[in-house]
């Protein structure tokens, strides 16, 4: 591995670390990926200052992709200190003690990154203040209540990486095809989409990957739905020699020492009691298993949840990796609430998904508002093209916060944004473990979220945007 390399595998090594898990299959109202989310957020690379007499703003923008520097625009609006907590304050206390953060008569302040994504100045604006990022061709992000400081920025490009060509045989112990066994790649959680094969008659199969170096192989037999039978291939080249791609091999063995994941999961009693938010009945639906290694994660298994609990059963995981399990739920309106266990590699019988109950948000038209959510550590809104016949569309912008409201940013700062055009909107809580300063949790795995169905905007030449009522 050349230093390019290592630096590439770090930088991938270190969005799986934070990155809000995007599960295949999945709606844009589920987690998705952790957006498509997580990757667009901006994570301190160093301690965040907060003197308000240090001007000094510095950083990088990277392609949350490639992790190569992106030359990009940013523009820091000043803002009112509307309570704000500071750094040390609880991730409880931070949501109800920032209620609507707005940016003040102060005039903008704009600086670009250079080539290698590099950018400094010493005349950002003093105190808290509005960050908008954008580039030709990549989402655009907003961060509500940032500090003068150092920050790392990923921007998430609305095309992915060209797909290759991938095969291969899976075999038996006894050299015999493993006939409709199920293998499956990895993919990158909000950036990439992964993909997943039956070999046929002669074990064989075919498939497409993203071109991003390496990626890692699982292959297995499902019956009455836990694995049986598993193999697993990790660093395997995505760039075909002479032309063609190269054939991989794998054999199945027996699955004799299983690990057992076993719980319940649930709204979060605690937080509902405490909670304004609007009370929906939520039907447990799904526990989905990935298996995260180097190079992202590898989709395994899709399990019903049964009276709210629920229990899967997995092949020892293999050396420097180990098992993801998300649990879902969803409402009746269509609200979908997450809960996650990351890093599981033994068995676990007494496992607690405490699901969070969902913010309500209004749009007046200008202002994105919600009730607060007790124990989430930060919230995001999303806007992305409202496609007729399709769940989701391209997402154009993001903003978060740790606050109860978010401007939508002046079209001037959106040219991705057209009036003629239809939008949608989704709000998201998030509950990250581990940290009390909110602005230091973007760059850490989500435990917990849950998101409202999206709303419809409109945007005409006359009248600012509005929520679409439905009929």
């Amino acid at each position: 591995m050349n230093v390019m390399e290592a630096k590439m595998a770090d930088f991938r090594r270190m969005l799986l670390a934070w990155m809000s898990i995007s599960l295949l299959g999945c709606g844009a109202n589920n987690l998705t990926s952790p957006g498509s989310t997580a990757p667009n957020l901006a994570q301190p690379a160093g301690p965040t200052n907060n003197n308000k007499e240090s001007k000094v703003f510095k950083g990088s923008v990277l392609d949350a992709l490639t992790g190569k520097g992106l030359k990009a625009k940013l523009v820091l609006l000043p803002m009112e200190d509307l309570g704000l907590p500071a750094a040390s304050a609880s991730a409880t206390a931070s949501v109800s003690a920032s209620p609507s953060p707005k940016p003040t008569s102060t005039p903008s302040f704009e600086t670009n990154s250079d080539d290698k994504g590099h950018f400094e100045t010493k005349d950002a604006p003093e105190g808290n203040f509005i960050l908008l990022a954008s580039a030709p061709n990549y989402q655009s992000v907003t961060l509500y209540g940032i500090r003068s400081g150092e920050l790392e920025i990923a921007l998430t490009p609305f095309k992915g990486p060209k797909e290759v060509p991938l095969n291969g045989v899976v075999k038996l112990t006894s050299q015999k095809p493993a006939v409709g066994s199920r293998i499956a790649t990895t993919f990158l959680p909000g950036l990439t989409s992964g993909d997943a094969a039956e070999c046929d008659k002669a074990g064989e199969f075919k498939m497409n990957v993203a071109s991003l170096g390496k990626v890692s192989l699982a292959a297995m037999v499902v019956r009455d739905g836990e694995i049986n039978a598993f193999s697993y291939l990790p660093d395997v080249p995505t760039q075909a020699k002479d032309g063609k791609p190269a054939a991989h091999a794998l054999v199945l063995r027996a699955v004799a020492k299983p690990i057992i994941l076993a719980g319940d999961s649930g709204i979060d009693k605690e937080a509902k009691e405490k909670s304004e938010a609007k009370e929906l009945a939520l039907t447990p639906q799904r526990a989905q298993v990935f298996l995260a290694d180097g190079n992202g994660e590898i989709p395994l298994l899709t399990r019903a949840v049964r009276d709210s609990r629920f229990r899967v059963s997995l092949p020892q995981p293999p050396e420097d990796a180990s098992y993801h399990l998300a649990l879902s739920a969803k409402s009746e309106a269509g609200d979908v609430s997450y809960f996650h266990f990351y890093k599981q590699t033994d068995s676990n019988l007494k496992l607690t998904a405490a699901l969070l109950p969902f913010p309500a948000a209004q749009f007046d038209g200008r202002s994105f508002r919600w009730e607060a959510v007790p124990d989430a550590t930060f919230f995001r809104v999303r806007v992305e093209e409202s496609i007729e016949g399709k769940d989701s569309g391209r997402i154009l912008w993001e903003g978060f916060t740790n606050g109860t409201r978010i401007d939508l940013p002046e079209l001037s700062l959106l040219p991705l944004l057209d009036k003629k055009k239809d939008y949608k909107f989704s709000l998201t809580a998030v509950k990250v473990e581990g940290s009390k300063d909110w602005a230091s949790t973007l760059n850490g795995p989500w435990a917990a979220s849950s998101s409202q169905a999206p709303a419809d905007l409109i945007f005409s030449s006359e009248e600012p945007p509005v929520e679409k009522k439905k009929n």
